[in-house]
């Protein structure tokens, strides 16, 4: 957002910035020139289309002083800058789903030192969500605290970002035969400080938590994800799987087995990945003391930008014994280039070299 934008007219008119360079100590001799910038200007609205400015009143004003020390006493030694700006009372809306209110907004910066950051955000309205996403505001006021878990409506502040969010998990769902159950709808909003380019995600489900479906033995499950700024897309992630599912329970033991296949989708700026797999494994649990399962994973990918195709074979075994659980796993990566190829035994190895193998087992 220009600051020619957010000023307007006044940028040179009565709220132009003051620029006064005095001789410091007075009434001796000086030995540093400080030269100081005063700016205190009104704003006004600005709408950008994906970024919209709102100041709270008069009170908003934006506040910036610039003060250069030059040491006159010691030629050799380089000016020093200081820099400060506050801005209050105002509302930042981001693609007309969340505004975010805004007490203070001040940033500092001295040479030799990192830029600093200081947000204060309404206590008593934080943000507000808009639009599309309205219906969360709502469900937010009416329904008790707590109902959308521990990632439910949120606002986080970092010193260089705010992002806000929610997450709305629902509970498992049994329809005679038919079950569906980890269903999460979750979006966030990041406005960085530095760059000022906002990031939306929205994502059913998740990679660490997939939803699961099933009907009878037959089940699947997956997640989707999509994440984009101000430029367009920046990733995309989906991935869905589908086979059975099976489960035994006979009191004093219980055990499952499944058999899956999947594919999953990526896209990351200008980098994407293909992959098809196939999962099988089992679990059994004895009188809930002891626990054994193992899985087996075949995967297949490829990666479009470098043309390369990577194969890998992974086992995991996990067994539990009371309170006391050990994992290993187990596996073995293969890489294909485009156009490569094994080389042949008659490549590989002479008429000579196969002769002294021949008779070594003779």
């Amino acid at each position: 957002m220009p600051v020619k934008d957010l000023l307007g007219s006044t940028l040179l008119a009565d709220a132009a910035p003051k620029i006064v360079t005095l001789l410091e100590p007075e009434g001796g001799p000086p030995t540093r020139s400080v030269t100081r910038m005063q700016w205190d200007a009104p704003t006004r609205d600005v709408d950008l289309g994906v970024v919209e400015f709102k100041p709270g009143g008069a009170a908003t004003r934006l506040k910036t002083e610039v003060v250069v020390t030059k040491r006159l006493d010691d030629p050799t030694t380089g000016p020093t800058l200081t820099i400060s700006g506050r801005l209050d009372e105002f509302s930042v809306t981001l693609l007309n789903v969340v505004r975010v209110n805004f007490n203070r907004f001040s940033f500092g910066s001295a040479s030799g030192q990192s830029p600093s950051v200081d947000v204060a955000l309404d206590e008593a309205a934080p943000f507000e969500f808009l639009g599309a996403l309205k219906f969360v505001q709502s469900l937010s006021e009416i329904i008790p605290p707590g109902i959308f878990g521990a990632n439910g409506p949120r606002i986080t502040l970092q010193p260089t970002s705010i992002e806000v969010g929610f997450a709305l998990p629902l509970p498992p769902a049994a329809f005679g035969v038919f079950s569906i159950r980890n269903i999460a709808i979750g979006t966030s909003l990041v406005l960085p400080f530095l760059t000022g380019r906002p990031s939306l995600a929205f994502s059913f489900a998740s990679r660490e938590k997939p939803f699961q479906l099933s009907v009878l033995i037959l089940g699947g499950g997956g997640f989707a994800r999509v994440e984009l700024d101000t430029e367009g897309i920046r990733s995309v992630e989906v991935m869905f799987e589908f086979g059975g599912m099976f489960s035994l329970d006979v009191g004093v033991a219980s055990g499952s087995v499944h058999i899956l296949a999947g594919i999953y989708i990526g896209l990351k700026g200008t980098d994407s990945e293909l992959t098809g797999y196939v999962r099988v494994g089992g679990e059994v649990t004895i009188l809930a003391i002891v626990s054994i399962s193992i899985e087996f994973m075949l995967s297949l990918s490829y990666y479009p930008a470098q043309r390369v195709a990577k194969g890998v074979a992974k086992v995991t075994v996990s067994v539990r014994v009371a309170f006391i659980s050990k994992s290993v796993s187990f596996s073995v990566e293969r890489s294909f280039e485009a156009g490569s190829r094994h080389l042949s035994i008659a490549e590989a190895m002479g008429a000579g070299d196969w002769a002294d193998y021949a008779e070594a087992f003779a």
